[in-house]
């Protein structure tokens, strides 16, 4: 490999097709200082010596596709800071015997003696296009800047405009970028997501069941703070789907092995029941006082923005007899032409053919109205009636524009799965199965390197209830209950709860019940009474009753033990007791558990367990109903159509929180 290839090649920069003058013309360049082999530091100098001269080195680097055929593609080793400001632009890659990279631009000995190196002239856009041609799938000439090497450009006028405004340049931070400041009467931050203002029109409730296998042998994981004794193998599945009207629409509750399998097989039969269901959207349903409402209406319910009177909507004016298109008018010129030539007006409003091209470009230019010649606005502020295209009922007036943002689309839709306390456990079953069972593109947002704040498979986007910052399904349930039994009470604060169990029940399932979860008896399903106490104890949950029955607490002062006389302001309470804890539970707990069992009439553990799995699910889906309401009147937004607390609010509002 030549040494000098540098100077070469700095001159060829001029005149690439006429090798012969190379030597002419090498007066014309000062390569004064420059080492041989030159060093990126050597380009430094030359740069000085030559301030028409702008140089850029490149290096390649081979990387494997994925039918392992190796391709060369560029990265920056040295990016002038004149680029495009000095007449001549020179772009070289360096190669190198070897496999070492140079990569320190101010060490003088980047190049080391023993190392042969060479230096290969791109020439110009063309030679950029044949070089990066697999930089993408677009076939057709690429354009870079050489300045960050970004996403290649499909037309020169595009580069030629980044460059001028928007390119801050790889290694001059400090360079400017073009200032866009809002325009006046634009500069105020609103929020402008329309679709998030529309509930959620189907979501599903889902939890799952598990074995906690004991493992033989503790098994450290790789940070050493990890001691990892049981495996969860899922063993039984259940979920809600429901409209946004609160009716289930689905419900599917299986003991089955392959649990997770199954649940997505469910799922997506469950999806093309509501594919189906909007492709055949319900007509609107108004009653006198939804009217009375439109009419009156002066501001979009969705943006509110100021909405122009109905009958000066922007409308496509028809031949009543021929459907030919006549032009744009206003909704009431052609209701007033109808009703005075006693045809049908509709058929002068609508036909079942849509405008082509030519019509189409009409009708949006169009500022007349055709009938009286008066002004007419654009049809994206038409005052509209919207409405919830699976149960009919009026929503409120709006911009036609915002309307059609509400727009459901069958095939796009994202139908949110709720889990409680999902992405610490759930998440972690789901995906291992999910990854396996399914070929649809995984799109998870984590949390850190352990945890996903949300995933998206396909049509469905999975969600945690601990990102809105909800509690316990336990404390959840006690505080929809407020302490009421009676069952017409319950069956208010629980109306998804109500639908699937007996009212009877309410009083004892509208609480977090209590499971044997470690119980890894094979034939337990079978068994005809409920586990004992004992079986109820779990690792997790620690031991925290005797078998003496004594209350938790015990009396102390100065560490004197309570003689049983002594004085509550003198004393007090420690979460402690002298006897040895050898139950999870309280026999109160357990009494209730028991309680459950022989109101339900179950005859097998298998009852139970299914009992249980279909309360959890149904006291989730009511608290998180309960939880969109709230928000929606409070902010006018659904949480489910979020993944956080702090998205929605930041969207909404513009705050920073957290």
């Amino acid at each position: 490999m030549r040494s000098e290839t540098f100077r070469r090649e700095g001159r060829r920069a001029q005149h690439l097709n006429e090798i012969s003058r190379n030597r002419r013309y090498g007066s014309m360049v000062n390569f004064t200082g420059i080492n041989a082999p030159a060093s990126l530091r050597d380009i430094d100098r030359f740069e000085e010596n030559n301030p028409t001269f702008a140089v850029n080195v490149f290096k390649p680097v081979l990387s494997e596709n994925g039918e392992e055929l190796k391709t060369h593609k560029l990265d920056p080793l040295r990016i002038s800071e004149y680029n495009y400001r000095r007449e001549h632009l020179v772009d070289l890659i360096l190669f190198t015997q070897g496999e070492e990279t140079l990569t320190d631009r101010r060490n003088i000995n980047d190049i080391p003696e023993d190392l042969n190196t060479h230096y290969c002239l791109i020439n110009g856009e063309a030679g950029w296009h044949r070089i990066m041609r697999n930089w993408n799938k677009h076939h057709g000439h690429k354009y870079f800047c050489r300045h960050c090497l970004r996403a290649p450009f499909s037309r020169l006028d595009l580069l030629e405009e980044y460059i001028a405004f928007n390119c801050h340049g790889r290694n001059n931070p400090y360079a400017g970028q073009r200032e866009i400041f809002p325009k006046k009467g634009k500069h105020i931050c609103q929020f402008t997501n329309i679709k998030a203002l529309l509930k959620a029109p189907f979501i599903i409730y889902p939890d799952n069941e598990c074995d906690s296998n004991k493992l033989d042998e503790k098994e450290e994981d790789k940070n050493k703070n990890t001691v990892k004794i049981q495996k969860q193998v899922n063993n039984s599945f259940g979920y809600v789907m429901i409209q946004n009207d609160s009716d289930i629409i689905s419900n599917v509750f299986r003991r089955t092995a392959n649990s997770v399998e199954k649940k997505w097989k469910n799922m997506q039969e469950d999806l093309q029941m509501v594919k189906e269901i909007l492709r055949n959207p319900v007509e609107l349903k108004m009653i006198a006082r939804d009217w009375e409402n439109y009419n009156s209406a002066r501001k979009c319910y969705l943006c509110e923005g100021l909405l122009q009177e109905t009958r000066y909507n922007k409308v496509k004016y028809y031949d009543n007899e021929t459907q030919t298109f006549n032009g744009a008018a206003h909704h009431e010129c052609v209701r007033t032409v109808c009703v005075a030539r006693r045809i049908d007006y509709k058929r002068s409003l609508y036909r079942t053919e849509h405008l082509n091209e030519k019509e189409e470009k009409a009708f949006n230019g169009a500022t007349k109205c055709v009938i009286c010649k008066g002004n007419l606005k654009e049809e994206k502020i038409n005052k509209v009636r919207d409405h919830d295209h699976i149960t009919g009922k009026y929503r409120g007036a709006a911009h036609r524009e915002c309307n059609l943002q509400l727009r459901l689309k069958p095939d796009e839709i994202k139908i949110p799965v709720v889990y409680q306390g999902g992405k610490h456990y759930d998440f972690h079953l789901e995906l291992l199965e999910l990854g396996i069972i399914t070929e649809e593109k995984i799109d998870p947002i984590a949390d850190n390197m352990e945890n996903y704040k949300s995933f998206t498979i396909g049509q469905f986007k999975f969600i945690d209830t601990i990102q809105f910052q909800l509690p316990s399904l336990e404390k959840i349930a006690s505080n929809l209950r407020e302490g009421k039994n009676n069952p017409e009470e319950l069956t208010k604060r629980f109306p998804i709860l109500a639908q699937c169990i007996p009212k009877k029940l309410l009083p004892l399932v509208s609480q977090k019940s209590e499971y044997p979860y470690e119980l890894n008896d094979p034939d337990r399903f079978s068994r005809t009474k409920l586990p004992s106490r004992e079986e109820f104890n779990t690792v997790l949950s620690g031991l925290n009753y005797c078998n003496q029955e004594c209350k938790k607490f015990k009396h102390e002062i100065k560490e004197k033990k309570c003689d049983g006389k002594c004085k509550a302001e003198d004393y007090k309470e420690v979460t402690d007791c002298e006897h040895e804890k050898i139950y999870t539970i309280s026999q109160k707990q357990y009494d209730h558990a028991q309680k459950v069992w022989d109101e339900a009439n179950c005859k097998t553990f298998e009852d139970y367990h299914m009992l249980y799995l279909k309360t959890d699910v149904l006291i989730l889906a009511d608290a998180f109903q309960n939880f969109r309401t709230v928000m929606i009147d409070a902010f006018g937004l659904d949480p489910a159509n979020y993944i956080t607390t702090v998205y929605r609010l930041n969207e909404k509002y513009g705050v920073p929180f957290g």
